[in-house]
């Protein structure tokens, strides 16, 4: 029992409270609606199918990076059970191929970890495999030289 004042008293169910607060900060972390420091977001369309992709802002050359693609079907539903992968190019230069497989988080969402190999202008072609059709979308990427 914890005194509040000298008129008012309370009972505090400690098993409950700890329970709550583990309840709340698994909510929070499955939200997942919170992006990395220093990452932004693109959108587009494609036939009934909106893709996301979550990455820096600019990215420094030769440095590992998680990239995430969520998938939402026309309905706002995730979209799982694709298979998805990048395709990254420059459009200055000719690279050879880069087709990294994307691992599926559940959720609609996918994760790609990879780096840029040269500083410039990308595209990231995204290409999702949905029920026997590929889907595809092509987001930019600006990658800068750091020393």
């Amino acid at each position: 029992m914890t005194k509040l004042s000298n008129t008012m008293t309370t009972h505090i169910n400690k098993p409950a409270l700890i329970g709550l607060l583990i309840a709340l900060m698994m909510l929070l972390v499955s939200c997942g609606g919170s992006l990395q420091q220093g990452y932004t977001t693109q959108t587009l369309e494609t036939n009934g199918f909106t893709f996301t992709y979550e990455h820096p802002e600019t990215a420094d050359m030769l440095k590992d990076y998680d990239l995430f693609i969520p998938i939402t079907d026309a309905d706002g539903k995730p979209v799982d059970q694709a298979t998805v992968f990048l395709d990254l190019t420059m459009p200055a230069m000719y690279m050879p191929p880069q087709q990294p497989i994307a691992e599926a988080l559940g959720n609609g969402r996918y994760r790609v970890s990879t780096l840029f190999t040269m500083e410039g202008e990308w595209h990231v072609h995204a290409h999702a495999i949905i029920n026997g059709t590929t889907q595809t979308v092509t987001f930019n990427q600006n990658v800068a030289y750091q020393e």
